[in-house]
């Protein structure tokens, strides 16, 4: 495995009586390393929460390495750094953050929410008004079923990091289906944090705003990993099936297969929808065995059997899939009940009535979406 020892080399090999004094000058080289700017504002902000110990700073960057493709080395590194520094504030973030993030991916949430839980609670011990661990917070609060508590503190941490991403505010609004509010959010965070994955293409279909999502994916696509990219194949499979162009439905379906081995469960089970919805269906039938067959030995979120299920017309799976998500806490799922065109077929459904009150949303604005009228017409 690459450990990314050529890329922090020119670290590790000064000394220095003070590692805060290098920090600005790392934060700009990984930057300029891993072509983004999304973990800049992160390492700038280590200062404020940082560690005197060289190797636990080389770890936690390496961590931060790993974040986009390799959550399993993120974990790895972020621990070692928390092992020689106990205090190092942003390598207990780190872990939450991944862990926060794993649920829905490759650990269900009864495994990842209390080790994601305990590295907050370590966060908000030192560093009790850090507005990237409010966010997670946040996410907490959500998922116990306090709304209104999880946007003011995904409020307050906007107010304390003006220049921060708010699309987690922006999803909480989404789930909640509160449409135009989430997209001014998603908007506002496109400015700082353009290729920053997210809803923002979900809400743009709820909106009916068609030619936009397909300009935001692809724009993705210049700056996004092989695995975003491949899932943003999978993704333009889906939302050009739901359409009814066939073509363009198949061309994205086939890159999506060609890489197949970047492709997650989620990204393989929206594959799976649109192959079935443009007449591919054994093709789909095959993913949701596979799915089936790594299910029986490995955890595997139910956010790709809900898209496949859906996607081959099996209602009854499909709701045993999405009660599934409920329990799980996948977010996947779950954020986009509210205003997605791609449920409205399930909304007559007294399942999805039952679905929506269990995550606390029934009888909320947006329950049934009227934008979503007429989005089934073919696109050119």
């Amino acid at each position: 495995m690459n450990d990314g020892k050529v890329l922090w080399s020119y670290q590790t090999d000064k000394s220095a009586n003070n590692i805060f004094s290098l920090q600005e000058t790392i934060a700009g080289n990984v930057a300029s390393s891993l072509k983004s700017t999304l973990y800049l504002e992160s390492l700038r902000t280590i200062a404020r929460s940082g560690t005197d110990s060289p190797t636990a700073y080389e770890a936690y960057l390496l961590g931060l390495h790993f974040r986009t493709d390799d959550w399993s080395s993120v974990i790895e590194y972020a621990e070692r750094a928390v092992a020689i520094d106990p205090d190092f504030v942003a390598a207990h973030l780190l872990l939450a953050d991944v862990y926060n993030r794993k649920v829905g991916g490759t650990l269900p949430a009864a495994q990842a929410h209390p080790l994601a839980r305990a590295a907050l609670e370590n966060v908000l011990r030192l560093a009790p008004e850090n507005p990237r661990a409010l966010i997670i917070q946040g996410h907490f609060e959500r998922l116990d079923g306090n709304f209104d508590k999880a946007e003011a503190v995904y409020r307050r941490a906007k107010a304390l990091l003006p220049n921060q991403s708010t699309r987690d505010l922006a999803n909480l609004l989404l789930f909640r289906g509160r449409l135009d509010e989430a997209l001014l959010e998603f908007e506002r965070s496109n400015q700082t944090h353009p290729f920053e994955p997210g809803f923002y293409m979900a809400a743009l279909m709820a909106k009916g705003r068609i030619e936009d999502v397909f300009a935001d994916q692809q724009s993705n696509f210049e700056m996004s990993s092989k695995r975003w990219r491949t899932i943003g194949n999978s993704q333009l499979a889906q939302f050009y099936a739901f359409l009814g162009n066939t073509e363009l439905a198949g061309q994205h379906a086939d890159l999506a297969i060609h890489e197949a081995q970047n492709n997650t469960h989620f990204g393989r089970g929206i594959l799976a929808y649109a192959l079935a919805r443009i007449g591919r269906n054994a093709e789909a039938v095959q993913i949701i065995e596979n799915m089936g067959a790594v299910a029986a030995t490995q955890y595997v979120s139910p956010s790709g059997f809900f898209w496949a299920y859906l996607g081959v017309g099996d209602l009854d799976n499909a709701f045993i899939a999405l009660n599934r998500a409920i329990d799980e806490h996948v977010y996947l799922v779950t954020a986009v009940l509210m205003t997605s065109p791609l449920v409205d077929e399930l909304r007559r459904d007294g399942r999805f009535v039952a679905a929506l009150a269990r995550l606390g949303l029934a009888g909320s604005v947006g329950s049934v979406r009227p934008e979503s009228r007429g989005l089934g017409d073919t696109i050119d």
